[in-house]
């Protein structure tokens, strides 16, 4: 840990206090574990990886949490600016990446999951100019994604470079007429935590989360375990309260496939093979879904067969 965060951290906690690096195995994760020597109350201590980063985790704690179950996100219990850091309460349970993916608890928590994302998406009800700022975060995303193919574009099929440009198309098309949410922007089981005991879950990491499009939240879903087990999404749902519109349906592969592109640029730049893999995968599949979908296109001088 830093002298400075270190300085803080005592400031806040003591000098008694224990310190214990739980980071991901990534540049960007700079997670601490902490706690006093004469208490088992632990807590976490973060730095966002940008400014941006930090605005928005505060953001979403001071002001769209409070629609979620006691216990159902950590508390934010100080932060400091300068080094944009955050200290947090801990969430209690188990991380459900560290379960196995197909036991029968997965419905259960994926029903669980959909309805603590539907509280948390429906903060952005009392957000004066939500529809706005949903709008331009769907547009920044397209115009990201332009960047990311000009990146990693090497790294694509042409089939999956063309899905890339049908979807940017497809977003754009369609963002103003999508529902808004208060977006997780992480929304996967490596962020919950399961607490089999009370069959409630809880959600972490919040640098991502701002006013958005809804169905956007779904895209790691989408690529992830839906994509394994379909039925999956339809609990989800259940627990959501809703099924997805038209529109959502619609746009819901395109987000898909900009999500994946994303991963895929970040994994490559971060040198994270098994997530680049995971994109590389995810960006087969939707392109596989997207062939097979697409009308079979005749030859104009076929014959028909005669009936």
């Amino acid at each position: 840990m830093p002298q400075d965060l270190r300085r803080w951290v005592m400031a806040q906690c003591g000098q008694a206090v224990q310190i214990t690096d739980v980071s991901w195995p990534r540049a960007t994760s700079r997670v601490w574990r902490v706690w006093r020597g004469d208490t088992s109350t632990a807590g976490y201590v973060k730095i966002a990886p940008t400014a941006r980063h930090f605005q928005r985790e505060i953001r979403t704690y001071r002001s769209a949490l409070a629609g979620l179950r006691p216990g159902g996100a950590p508390l934010l219990l100080a932060d400091e600016p300068r080094l944009h850091a955050l200290m947090i309460s801990a969430v209690s349970g188990t991380l459900v990446h560290h379960l196995p993916p197909a036991g029968a608890h997965a419905r259960v928590i994926h029903r669980a999951a959909g309805r603590l994302l539907r509280r948390l998406h429906d903060a952005a009800l009392h957000v004066p100019q939500a529809r706005r700022q949903a709008d331009a975060v769907a547009h920044r995303a397209v115009t990201r994604s332009a960047v990311h193919l000009e990146r990693a574009g090497q790294l694509l099929t042409r089939e999956q470079r063309e899905l890339v440009h049908r979807s940017r198309q497809i977003v754009g098309d369609l963002a103003d007429r999508l529902p808004v949410a208060w977006r997780h922007g992480d929304f996967r089981p490596r962020n919950w935590l399961w607490q089999a005991s009370s069959e409630s879950l809880g959600v972490i990491d919040f640098e991502r989360s701002e006013i958005g499009i809804a169905v956007a939240d779904l895209a790691a879903l989408a690529a992830g375990p839906w994509a394994a087990r379909p039925g999956l999404r339809e609990v989800f749902l259940d627990g959501y309260g809703r099924p997805l519109t038209g529109e959502e349906a619609r746009a819901l592969p395109a987000f898909t496939t900009l999500a994946a592109l994303d991963d895929l640029q970040w994994a490559e730049a971060c040198g994270t093979a098994h997530e680049a893999a995971q994109a590389h995968d995810a960006l087969a599949r939707l392109a596989d879904a997207h062939r097979r979908a697409a009308p079979t296109a005749r030859h104009p001088h076929a014959r028909r067969r005669p009936t």
